[in-house]
């Protein structure tokens, strides 16, 4: 017989119960040890008790056979589902669609094992059913023979009726037929046999008016939960009653059709826990306490969308005992408003709350029990209102969408109110702005942050690191910039990382390898670039990977090697992306959607692609792929979405993958447009009957239109132009397509007339026939059919006939083509009602699913354009080129939208329209080739946008009108043809014309000639004459006359103007000491102070770094003040002080960045002759009605002139231009509103300050165009949101000289700049394409920035003709190519030139290259410059900045190089150098720009040799010297103690020997980093280094030192943060005066050979206790440091690396329990000394532990259980100490089991990951009772093991009588039991009696 577990006899029945008996026996022994019993006590134990254990064998013996996963259970029995439910399931399959594919499982005998389907483990009856995703008429009876089943799901599927079997399921116990499409019911009474029914789902199902609704819960006792969520049901539906319904806890009534009172039946409900009535019209006669007292077992309630307001939340008449109960309450979506409800406050047992959604603005208070808050979508505006610092306890905060008006910065106000924050979810999304604050560090237990969809700008804040929880951060769509922080790798716990759509730059780190956790990461549209780091190929749970839209490189196999999980990839946009895989590759993963658009795909169609089973979305477009689709391709399943548009793709469209079609998943679109396609559409395409989106345009396909197109009945979209298509179009595809909405067949060969069947197309928007042969004429039913119209292009046919009156029904239409065809007629009036054209509307426009290629071709200004994604904003009516006739209607002048007109070439007479000039937004107009007559209408002035106008070729006679945009338009062409025309631009003088309208004037100018001679003779006179009685008669005077002459130049202040000023010192702190000069009695000689030269009065106040409580009254006594100037002070928050309106003679008046707050004084207001205003940096200024805007200054001081209110919090309110006169604003020339919150689109008020000539909106949040200002002379729009093309707009500024776009997110190429412009700055967008030839054309340009976009191609050599080009940055781009002398031929004015990070450049110029210009700064970082040192620089004599690291140079530096003068920043670092030093700059003093430079000599990572030479002692300004990393030799020159300003010093990594010279540290107190690691240094460390007190960072590591390690390290160098003595021959102990270094957080004394004990105040060092971010000096951060057993270089990360390496001592004594206390730690390395005694206990307080070793000591004891709490633990060495007992398992110990030599020689150690079994080992915690020899003692214990066996064996019998009668036999007798529980009972006793029988043969 064949038993459980594969055994065939009754042996194997009896090692099963040995083994199991042992077992228990096993723990037995266990518990003796933990009860201390001896060898006697637990013999003692098992035979006074044996009963007992007998008794606990039998129950054991009856656990094992109830248990199904024993010898008697189902589990290991092979159960089959029985015939009966398995063709019922078959029978129900039969009846449904499944598109999902779930049902295919749905074969073989086993229903049991497939999909949706569970059983009984004994019995095999069916119990469960999950089945979604299905389509049929109805649910079939079949499944009523599942009469056992309890759980049935028929949830998201679309059946249309209930079938009343379902009734006789008596022992469903759950039953959910939700969001089925149209099922309804009814009458409900087929529920009522569903006796057992617990829970019943029935939402979304269409109930309204169904009977016996309302009893249900009355006739199904046992219901507990029912959901009616959306089930059209309203008051009607349910009557009230009074009886009492017990059972129900949970009732979802929400989107129904319920208004007024409640149902009554609701009070009835006594146990009701949850309640949900969202979307309940509560907003009548109701309240929050009605509420509650009608339920008050309510602990849940939901109340969204119920139009609540305050008043429901009144509480007067509320039972507060009600609300003790309400956990959970959802009020979102309504309007409560003001202050947050107070009667929330009292509901102490409130959970979570749901306000979202509403219009609360004040501040949300503390609910110590919260748990969950939700205030998104409010008008909060402040992030101070949230009180994200008070709010200890929550878990869950959402405030997303509140659009906070200031920055989320660190400020006072965000004062840190708890000990430790509970809060795991913060989501502020879309409302917060400027940086990431540091305080967000303090959130500790964040698991999720979503700062998404904001206005952050500046780096990605490194307090987040601190998170070390965080499992979801979202920081996309913002404006971050600088690098992806490596930080990032070491947030072990993040699962969904997104950073999309910033500015960050450089490489993705290697460090985001390292989240093995990480299932979706998306680092798309930013600026990054190199290579992916093959470490994403480890990223094991990794489903969702978006690298679109940057630089990046190279993809290889290794990028992918354990991605199995991988179903979303997007490298799209990547152009230099290419994929080097093999051709035989066969990816890991299953992709659902991959995107490769705009990436390098060589060598044809990828072949790994065809392993892709699952793929719903597969985009290839523009992807270089070339040749035919394969065979392979045809096989595969159908693709829904696919797009391999803009390829060069060629042959047949049979190879189109024609498999399975899934009617789930992705949009169905198949798009191939832009390829070489050629022959016919093929049939196979009419399979694709799911298709929304079919383009096959730009190709060459022959043949004609297939009939069996018919069949794709859901498409949206038909493109098919630009084929070479024939025949007539087939009038049955358009029988059954009434969802198509865009048809282009243009551009084929397609002839007869339009068939009356595309008149069934009621929803067309786009219809495109242009470029054909049709004939006949222009269809009646288009007007009057196609009532959606937009775009109607009939171009280039042979239509004849009128143009059809129906068309003016088209009111939607906006484009209207019917040029070159033979229509005859005249243009009807009616067109000028067309409404699109008249008035904007955009109603029309359905939401586009997806971006296909929609493009409208038009003619516009005389040339075919293609509008792509801006078509419709595109209206033109182009009726040109026919035979159209009579006059042009004056109703066509009424088409306002109007932006082209194009009548030409027709033969329309009469004049033009005088009120043309009403389409003001025409762009082109052409009315040239007709036979219109008469003058050009006046009006046309107006057409302020006409940028092509044609009127040739007619009979207009007269003047040419002048002015406004006619001005422009200078081609005489445009005129020719009117003879009788006049005026400029034409030749023909009016003089010479009969203007019909005036009389002549000819003869009275020509008789006023002579005069206008005279008068310029005797004007010349007068000025001589006036100049020379001027001049004598002022300067002659004072100098003939002395007295006067010394009274004019010495005048004294007046003394009460000099004692107002001394009283106002005395009110003051001087910083800056400027007031010192204030002494004497001539107060126009102290600093600060100017004086009228005439009167002495003191008429010019500027006064800086001042602090004080306000500004002091006595200044009101300066009346004669017309400059006043306060800016840079600090006056504390005091108001600007009311007298100033008193200096009614002020011009200037600047208040900026002095600490003023409150309301600005309306005195202000009577500075009637204030030209410049200043207040910016005030943040808290505001007017009376705390509402001031733009309008309210200007009304106040109409005469201003110039404005500044950078920083200052406005938002775009500030600009409104409500109650503003215009005429106000014509003053204006400069306005600086930068650094403020100005969102939206660009302020109109400023397009119409028609005098602004400076205009600077930078650093605020901007998103649309920037408006034209014709007269601006500086723009800048900096770094805000503007985002696509760069506005063609700008080119209207014709006398810009200023334009700074940068740091905003313009995409697209470089646009065409007018010639004027001066400086230009596009830096750190997202531009791309080639840098255009046409900027050798602006030969104004002074300053050109480039830098930071995604520019390719070569540099044009005629940017080297901008002969006044001052600077030039074209860096971090991708330029390639060869940069020659050409490109700097006329640059003689080059000062600055950065070309750095174009790995692809090179730079070729002759050796004897002289260039023109002498630059100041030189930046050319990792380009190819040759390896030969650049020839061309020794002519540079004013560089203060040179830097040309990793650029490839070799060789020894050039003697001519000693000969220039003194480089200050120079940078060679990273190349080949060789050589000695001698050679540096050294020819004298060094050129002074003006501007500050940093004093650096970066020369790390070369091969210099021979010794540190003298003459670098002479850079005695140096700040920063860097020499690591080459092979320099000798030792350090006394003479360096010159280098008194330098703050770090790093020769690392040489061959300098000797000991340090004691001189380093005189002088040097500024020294803030020393690094001598790595050389062979030896004697003591000199006690001079102790005077360096400000040195953060000492690296002594690696070298001969030897001594001890001195005392004075930790008494004076109190600002340490590194100290490294690794690898020393340091001795003595470690001193206690370290512990004083508080700051210190890198402790590195190993491998020396100190002694003693470690000091236990080491624990007490703060940096390692609890976070800190210390200000550190970060130069050239490397420190070296053994981490995880392996050495590692950290370099921008240094500073958050916290580590203790004593190891490779002679240290002894316990590990001291303070340690423990340095929680901050990473690292603590303690291996190879001499420790003893235990490792503490609470060695898991040190929470943050990546790496410890405590190997190679002799520690003892057990490993603590607190380790398992080290989660972040990767490393670990305990080997080769005296541990024993069992290693413990959980947590992070678990990963570390796969290297058991981590415990390694500790015999005693038990349990995994080692051999040894801890059942084997001698608890060592327990004490032995005997001092018996071991052998005597087993020869001892030999009876008792014998007689525990007895008792063992008897035991088990009477256990196993007592299971088997105690069981079985109450099945053998109770009849009805035995048929309850199993159908096959029968065969289980046979098998029982046939193990009975196996047991008795063994025991006999």
């Amino acid at each position: 017989m064949q038993t459980c577990n594969g055994f065939n006899s009754h042996d194997g029945w009896i090692v099963v119960v040995k083994n199991t008996v042992d077992s228990f026996l096993g723990r037995m022994g266990s518990y003796r040890h933990e009860m201390g019993m001896g060898k006697n006590g637990g013999l003692g134990l098992i035979m006074g008790n044996h009963r007992d254990l007998g008794l606990h064998l039998v129950f054991v013996c009856v656990f094992l056979f109830a248990t199904t996963n024993t010898c008697f259970g189902a589990g290991n029995v092979n159960v089959v589902c029985s015939q009966k439910e398995r063709l019922a399931l078959l029978k129900f399959k039969g009846s449904v669609k499944d598109f999902s594919g779930m049902l295919s499982s749905w074969a073989g005998n086993d229903c049991c094992m497939w999909e949706g389907i569970q059983c009984d483990s004994l019995t095999g009856t069916v119990e469960s059913l999950h089945l979604n995703d299905l389509i049929g008429n109805e649910v079939n009876s079949s499944l009523a023979e599942l009469r056992n089943l309890k759980y049935l799901d028929l949830s998201w599927n679309d059946f249309g009726i209930i079938p009343p079997h379902i009734g006789n399921l008596s022992n469903l116990k759950v039953l959910d037929l939700s969001s089925n499409h149209e099922l309804m019911a009814d009458d409900m009474a087929w529920v009522f046999g569903l006796s057992s029914l617990e829970h019943l789902d029935l939402s979304r199902m269409k109930l309204s008016g169904a009977q016996n609704l309302d009893i249900v819960p009355y006739m199904i006792p046992s219901l507990k939960e029912l959901s009616l969520s959306e089930c059209g049901l309203s008051n009607a539906d349910f009557l009230n009653s009074s009886r009492i319904i017990s059972n129900i806890k949970y009732l979802d009534l929400s989107f129904n059709s319920f208004k007024g009172p409640l149902p009554g039946f609701l009070q009835n409900m006594t146990s009701l826990a949850f309640l949900d009535l969202s979307y309940f019209d509560l907003s009548l006669n109701w309240n929050f306490a009605k509420l509650l007292n009608m339920i008050p077992s309510l602990s849940e309630l939901h109340l969204s969308c119920c139009g609540l307001e305050n008043t429901f939340l009144s509480s007067p008449f509320l039972n507060f005992s009600t609300l003790s109960n309400i956990q959970h309450l959802d009020l979102s979506v309504n309007s409560i408003e003001g202050m947050f409800p107070s009667i929330l406050t009292n509901m102490s047992s409130l959970k979570v709350l749901d306000l979202s959604g509403n219009m609360l603005s004040s501040s949300v208070p503390i609910m110590h029990n919260l748990l969950e808050l939700d205030v998104s979508r409010n008008q909060l505006k402040q992030i101070q209102h949230l009180g994200i610092w008070k709010q200890c306890h929550l878990k869950q905060l959402s405030a997303s969408y509140n659009h906070f008006e200031i920055e989320m910065i660190d400020s006072p106000k965000n004062v840190c109110y708890c000990s430790q924050y509970a809060l795991e979810m913060l989501d502020i999304h879309g409302s917060v702005n400027g940086t990431i604050p540091k305080s967000l560090g303090r959130l500790a237990n964040l698991r999720v942050l979503d700062l998404s969809s904001s206005g952050l700008t500046g780096p990605i804040s490194i307090s987040l690191k601190r998170l070390s929880f965080l499992e979801v951060l979202d920081l996309s769509n913002n404006q971050l910039t600088g690098y992806i922080p490596t930080f990032l790798g070491k947030l072990s716990a993040l699962t969904n990382l997104y950073l999309g759509s910033n500015r960050l730059m450089g490489p993705i780190p290697a460090s985001l390898g390292r989240l093995v956790s990480l299932q979706a990461i998306s680092v798309s549209s930013n600026l990054l670039n190199g290579t992916i780091p093959v470490s994403f190929g480890q990223l094991v749970k990794l489903e969702y990977l978006d690298i679109s839209n940057n630089s990046l490189g190279v993809v290889s196999e290794a990028h992918f090697a354990n991605l199995s999980m991988l179903s979303y990839l997007d490298a799209s946009s990547n152009t230099k992306l290419a994929f080097n895989v093999s051709c035989e590759w066969i990816p890991p993963f299953q992709l659902v959607d991959l995107d490769l658009s705009s990436c390098n795909i060589a060598n044809g169609f990828p072949r790994w692609i065809r392993d892709q089973r699952k793929l719903e979305r597969l985009v290839l477009s523009n992807a270089s792929i070339s040749g035919t689709l394969p065979t392979w391709l045809q096989k595969m399943p159908n693709i829904p979405f696919l797009d391999l548009s803009h390829n060069k793709l060629s042959g047949p469209l049979t190879n189109l993958p024609d498999g399975y079609v899934s009617e789930y998943g992705a949009l169905r679109a198949l798009f191939l447009e832009s390829n070489l396609f050629n022959e016919s559409i093929p049939s196979s395409l009419c399979r694709r009957t799911d298709l929304e989106y079919l383009d096959l345009s730009r190709n060459r396909l022959t043949g004609k239109i297939p009939n069996c197109l018919e069949n794709l009945q859901k498409l949206f979209v038909m493109i098919f132009s630009s084929n070479r298509l024939c025949g007539v179009i087939p009038n049955s595809i358009f029988r059954n397509s009434s969802s198509l909405e865009w048809l282009k067949l243009n551009d084929n060969d397609l002839i007869g007339e339009v068939p009356r069947e595309l008149g069934s197309l009621q929803n067309l928007m786009v219809l495109d026939l242009g470029d054909n042969k049709f004939s006949g004429n222009i269809p009646e039913w288009i007007g009057e059919k196609l009532a959606y119209l937009v775009v109607l292009r009939l171009h280039k046919n042979n239509f004849t006939g009128r143009i059809p009156r129906s068309l003016c029904k088209s009111s939607n239409l906006q484009i209207l083509d019917v040029a070159y065809n033979n229509l005859t007629g005249t243009i009807p009036q009616c067109l000028g009602g067309l409404n699109a054209m008249v008035r904007v509307s955009r109603g029309i426009w359905h939401v586009h699913l997806v971006d296909y290629d929609q493009n409208v071709i038009q003619v516009m200004k005389g040339v075919d354009l293609e509008y792509s994604t801006t078509w419709d904003m595109v209206y033109n009516m182009d009726l040109s080129s026919n035979k159209l006739v009579g006059e042009i209607p004056v109703e066509i002048t009424a088409l306002s939208m109007l932006v082209g007109l194009n009548l030409s070439n027709n033969y329309l007479s009469g004049g033009i329209p005088d009120n043309i000039g009403n389409m003001t937004s025409l762009f082109s107009l052409d009315l040239s080739g007709n036979e219109l007559t008469g003058m050009i209408p006046p009006s046309m002035v107006a057409l302020t946008f006409l940028s092509h106008l044609n009127l040739s070729h007619n009979n207009l006679w007269g003047r040419i009108p002048r002015g406004n945009q006619l001005q422009t338009l200078t081609d005489p062409s445009i005129y020719a043809g009117n003879k009788d025309l006049c005026g400029a631009p034409l030749l023909n003088n009016c003089s010479n014309h009969q203007d019909p309208t005036t009389t002549p004037e000819n003869k009275y100018e020509a008789a006023y000639e002579p005069t206008n001679v005279w008068l310029k003779i005797w004007y010349y006179v007068d000025v001589a004459c006036g100049f020379a009685t001027g001049f004598w008669g002022v300067i002659g005077v004072l100098v003939f006359k002395k007295q006067w002459r010394r009274k004019f130049f010495t005048i004294i202040c007046f003394e009460q103007e000099r004692l107002a000023l001394l009283k106002f010192k005395g009110s003051v702190k001087d910083l800056s000491g400027m007031l010192s000069s204030w002494v004497g009695n001539d107060c126009c000689l102290w600093e600060g102070i100017q004086c009228d030269s005439l009167t002495g009065r003191v008429e010019s106040l500027n006064l800086h770094f001042l602090v004080g409580n306000e500004v002091n009254s006595s200044l009101v006594e300066l009346r004669h003040l017309n400059h006043l100037d306060l800016s840079e002070n600090d006056f504390r928050g005091s108001r600007i002080p009311e007298f100033i309106g008193s200096f009614k003679q002020l011009t200037f008046l600047n208040l900026s960045n002095a600490g003023f707050r409150g309301i600005i004084p309306p005195h202000i207001g009577n500075l009637s002759h204030l030209k410049v205003l200043d207040l910016s940096s005030n943040y808290e200024l505001m007017a009376d009605d705390m509402a001031w805007n733009f309008a309210d200054f200007l009304k106040v001081i109409p005469s201003l002139s110039e404005l500044h209110m950078s920083h200052c919090g406005l938002d775009k309110t500030f600009l409104s231009t409500l109650h503003l006169n215009f005429s106000t604003i014509s003053n204006i020339q400069h306005l600086d509103l930068s650094d403020n919150s100005i969102g939206g689109i660009f302020p109109s008020v400023v397009t119409n300050m028609t005098s602004l000539r400076f205009l600077n909106l930078s650093g605020n949040m901007l998103s649309s165009s920037v408006s034209t200002m014709p007269s601006l002379l500086e723009l800048e729009p900096s770094d805000n949101r503007l985002t696509g093309p760069i506005p063609e707009s700008l080119r209207r500024l014709r006398f810009l000289e200023v334009l700074d776009l940068s740091y905003n997110e313009f995409t697209g190429p470089i646009p065409t700049f007018l010639g004027k412009i001066s400086k230009l700055d596009l830096s750190f967008n997202q531009l791309n394409g080639s840098i255009p030839d046409f900027f050798g054309k602006l030969t104004d340009l002074t300053d050109l920035n480039l830098g930071s976009n995604q520019l390719r191609g070569a540099i044009p050599v005629s940017v080297g003709q901008l002969s006044k080009l001052h600077s030039l940055d074209i860096s971090y781009n991708s330029l390639e190519g060869v940069v020659s002398e050409a490109h700097f031929a006329n640059l003689s004015m080059l000062k600055h030139l950065d070309t750095s990070y174009n790995t692809k450049l090179t730079f070729k110029v002759s050796r004897e290259w002289i260039p023109p210009f002498q630059l100041v700064s030189f930046k050319i970082i990792s380009c190819n410059i040759g390896s030969e040192f650049p020839q061309w620089l020794q002519n540079q004599r004013t560089l203060e900045t040179l830097v040309l690291s990793n650029a490839t140079i070799s060789g020894p530096l050039p003697t001519w190089l000693r000969e220039m003068p003194v480089i200050p920043f120079l940078d060679l670092s990273h190349n080949k150098l060789s050589g000695s030093l001698t050679n540096l700059p050294n020819g004298g003093n060094f050129y002074v720009s003006g501007y500050r430079v940093d004093r650096v000599l970066s020369l790390e990572n070369n091969l210099f040799n021979e010794s540190i030479p003298r003459s670098l002692c002479r850079r005695t300004d140096l700040e920063i010297l860097d020499l690591s990393r080459n092979r320099l030799t000798g030792k350090i020159p006394k003479c360096l103690q010159n280098l008194q300003k330098l703050f770090a010093m790093i020769f690392s990594s040489n061959q300098l020997s000797g000991f340090i010279p004691s001189f380093i540290a005189f002088n040097s107190s500024s020294l803030v980093w020393l690094q001598l690691n790595d050389n062979n240094f030896v004697g003591e460390v000199p006690r001079e280094l102790g005077k360096l007190r400000n040195l953060s960072v000492l690296d002594l590591g690696d070298n001969n030192f030897s001594g001890n390690i001195p005392d004075w390290i930790g008494e004076n160098l109190l600002s340490l943060m590194v100290l490294r003595l690794h690898k020393n021959y340091f001795t003595g102990k470690i001193p206690l005066s370290l512990c004083k270094c508080s700051k210190l957080h890198i402790l590195d004394v190993a491998y020396n050979n100190l002694t003693g004990t470690i000091p236990a105040c080491l624990g007490d060092l703060d940096a390692m206790v609890r976070s800190e971010l210390s200000e550190s000096a970060h130069v050239y951060e490397k420190v070296m440091q053994v981490m995880k057993g392996v050495d590692l270089e950290y370099t921008t990360t240094w500073d958050i690396v916290y580590n203790m390496d004593l190891s490779s001592n002679k240290l002894v004594g316990e590990i001291p329990l303070e340690l423990t206390a340095l929680s901050m730690l990473l690292g603590l390395n303690l291996s190879n000394n001499h420790f003893s005694g235990r490792i503490p206990e609470n060695i898991g307080n040190m929470t943050r532990l990546e790496s410890l070793d405590l190997s190679g000591n002799k520690l003892t004891g057990m490993i603590p259980p607190s380790m398992a709490a080290l989660t972040f633990l990767s490393h670990l060495n305990l080997s080769h100490n005296n541990l024993s007992g069992r290693i413990p398992t959980g947590s992070q110990l678990q990963t570390l089991i796969d290297d058991p030599s981590i415990y390694g020689g500790n015999r005693d150690l038990c349990g995994p990951p080692l051999p040894n079994n801890c059942s084997d080992h001698e608890n060592p915690t327990t004490t032995t009772t005997t001092t018996i020899p071991k052998k005597k003692y087993k020869q001892t214990d030999a009876p008792t093991k014998a007689w525990l066996k007895t008792w063992y064996y008897v035991d088990v019998t009477c256990g196993f009588a007592t299971g088997f009668w105690g069981v079985i036999g109450l099945l053998l007798f109770m009849k009805q039991w035995r048929q309850k529980l199993f159908t096959f009972v029968e065969e289980t006793i046979d098998n029982i009696s046939q193990v009975y029988i196996s047991y008795d043969c063994f025991t006999s």
